[in-house]
């Protein structure tokens, strides 16, 4: 997974067009990143330090000067479990932290959240259903490149694979 997030801080430090612009004031870095794999450390940074839209297809990452912090996943996964009436603590996988998280986007309506979460070396991309949320779709953990861009692939159907999407395939392999 180490790959795809490396990409992801590449397509932000993109200098074309709006994709590496830098904001007047860094973003504030809210998340403890000291146990976290320096490809996420790096990619907070990147996050912090400019401006990017990331296009996924079905999920994208994007920033302007309306989001002066770099969060964690902690709160969308709570209010996430307040909509569907859930109790966090029981339907979270064991040793599933949600301090360790780095929110990163969304889907295109807002139903969805994603981020990276990061455990003893290694990082996963996570996805928080944060509309209809149950006990078997807080969480959908992605611990492969090829899980996550398979479900890319799925969402995206017949539509063109995005420029960054491919990106992310070519780093894969």
């Amino acid at each position: 997974m180490h790959r795809i997030i490396d990409a992801l801080t590449r397509l932000i430090e993109n200098p074309l067009a709006f994709k590496g612009q830098r904001p007047a004031t860094p973003r504030q870095i809210a998340v403890t990143l000291d146990d976290a794999p320096p490809c996420v450390r790096r990619l907070a940074e990147a996050m912090a330090a400019r401006y990017y839209n990331v296009d996924l297809g079905e999920l994208s990452m994007f920033d302007n000067d309306d989001f002066n912090r770099v969060e964690s996943l902690a709160g969308t996964l709570a209010m996430a479990a307040d909509n569907g009436g859930l109790d966090l603590d029981a339907v979270l996988p064991e040793g599933f932290d949600p301090k360790r998280t780095l929110q990163l986007g969304a889907d295109g309506g807002g139903m969805s959240y994603f981020g990276l979460s990061w455990r003893d070396g290694a990082a996963q991309v996570v996805l928080v259903e944060f509309e209809d949320p149950t006990e078997t779709n807080l969480l959908r953990v992605f611990a492969t490149p090829a899980a996550l861009l398979a479900f890319l692939d799925d969402k995206r159907g017949d539509d063109p694979a995005p420029a960054d999407l491919e990106a992310l395939r070519a780093a894969a392999s």
